[in-house]
């Protein structure tokens, strides 16, 4: 707001003005904004409104480019997951062939052994990407050492995702559809939605309809976990409310509220800050041990069973070269 000048009586006229002077809005609260002279206003309403199409179109594709990433990751995952369960037998294109015969074709092992091996990589490189990231911010930016009970809280819901992730991989998918898997890959967020319940503030407004929603997402999310093990009745599905209850642990962070009425909860918000500052730490120690221990997993459900693991690194070699396929004839 403009302030009023003082003048001098020195400065004020002998005779009086008669004219009609105009009335400045000197004492407005609100400062009028002055009309602009040139014609640029004209040009800056079509670049206002060209900004505001651009900020349309940059979040659009920007959820496009996300969306298109993840169907990519979870179909290459899923892709993946369906070539390393044992003796996968396939019909063969018998175009080149006698097209009255019917074909088909027995992955080897080498061919397991490959995708097997491909599965640990892509959880690797992730991993390796964080553990660079912190390596490079501890060695160049300022950081904290984290206390005993924040470096056990992220050690412990760093790890059981990786627990159950390779339970998932290496059991779960291998014995399903594609279509199922990929249904199963949407009920993750079990504990983070019983998390989202406990820490929502009772100061709210219409917290019978937030408590109401938080169920109902809950009881979705379990569905998720019991419906394929109930339905096929199989003993090597009961795994899977195991195996999602263990990736769900990994967004517990994300959820907590310092708002929350229970006490325990609230002292795990108020933790959550201090992460901010020695996570970087943390994960430069968790995250190869994260490696190891996805590794570890696949070789000893692999282990536990078919007995033998020894194919994993006696035909390491050969997996990633060149190998045969043999074709036969059913009919």
């Amino acid at each position: 707001m403009r302030r009023r000048e003082l003048y001098d009586d020195e400065l004020e006229p002998l005779v009086e003005n008669t004219q009609t002077q105009p009335k400045y809005q000197w004492d407005l609260f609100n400062n009028v904004p002055r009309e602009t002279i040139s014609g640029s206003t004209i040009e800056s309403k079509y670049i206002d409104l060209s900004v505001k199409y651009l900020k349309i179109f940059t979040v659009i594709f920007t959820m496009l480019i996300v969306l298109g990433c993840a169907v990519v990751s979870k179909a290459s995952l899923l892709f993946m997951t369906s070539q390393i369960k044992p003796n996968i037998t396939r019909l063969y294109c018998n175009e080149n062939l006698d097209t009255r015969q019917q074909y088909i074709v027995i992955h080897p092992q080498e061919e397991r052994t490959v995708w097997i091996w491909i599965i640990i990589f892509s959880y690797m490189v992730p991993e390796l990407g964080t553990f660079i990231r912190s390596v490079r911010i501890i060695s160049f930016k300022s950081w904290n050492y984290p206390t005993k009970l924040d470096f056990l809280i992220l050690a412990t819901t760093e790890i059981l995702p990786v627990i159950g992730s390779a339970l998932l991989v290496f059991i779960v998918f291998p014995e399903i559809d594609v279509i199922k898997a990929a249904m199963l890959t949407n009920g993750v967020c079990l504990v983070p939605g019983i998390v989202a319940m406990i820490s929502r503030s009772t100061s709210k407004v219409r917290q019978g309809l937030c408590y109401g929603l938080d169920i109902a997402a809950i009881v979705i999310q379990a569905s998720a976990l019991v419906v394929w093990p109930l339905v096929e009745n199989r003993k090597i599905l009961y795994i899977i409310p195991i195996a999602l209850s263990l990736i769900s642990v990994g967004w517990w962070e994300n959820f907590l509220s310092e708002k929350t009425p229970i006490p325990w909860v609230k002292k795990f918000a108020k933790a959550k800050k201090q992460f901010k500052t020695d996570v970087y730490f943390t994960y430069a120690l968790i995250t190869p041990i994260k490696c190891l221990i996805f590794l570890l997993s696949a070789v000893t459900i692999i282990w536990i069973r078919e007995g033998d693991v020894g194919f994993l690194f006696d035909k390491f070699g050969d997996a990633f070269s060149s190998h045969s396929f043999n074709v036969t004839q059913v009919k």
